[in-house]
């Protein structure tokens, strides 16, 4: 990402910010106290209230490293849902432990892996 777009990006989070509609103070305190435990140091805690709207650094080798990240197909999940499904047992063979709904996993076709990782 150039620098340029990722300071867009940080006026975009700083307006955003500056204009939030405000929450009933229950459900603003339940969203901030959910958040505590990404922080691991105490100092930065000040920054709870905005880290989701504002950047302050411009790190182009992290936000490469994350790009990677989202675009590799080995980090994708797809879910399909269908009524045919029903009547396929074969294809939905695990049953979640809580909800008891039926689901089944399936790698990617290593030809397929190969054409999307090398188009």
């Amino acid at each position: 990402m150039q620098e340029y777009i990722f300071q867009e990006v940080k006026r975009v989070g700083e307006i955003e910010f500056d204009f939030l509609d405000k929450s009933k103070p229950l459900n603003y305190t339940i969203r901030l106290a959910s958040k505590m435990q990404l922080f691991s140091e105490p100092e930065k805690l000040v920054d709870i209230i905005r880290h989701q709207y504002i950047v302050e650094k411009y790190d182009p080798e992290m936000i490469q490293q994350m790009s990677n990240l989202l675009t590799d197909p080995r980090n994708v999940n797809i879910y399909i849902r269908s009524k045919s499904f029903d009547s396929k047992p074969e294809l939905t063979p695990i049953e979640d432990r809580w909800y008891k709904t039926k689901y089944g996993k399936e790698p990617f076709n290593p030809a397929l892996l190969q054409k999307i990782t090398h188009p």
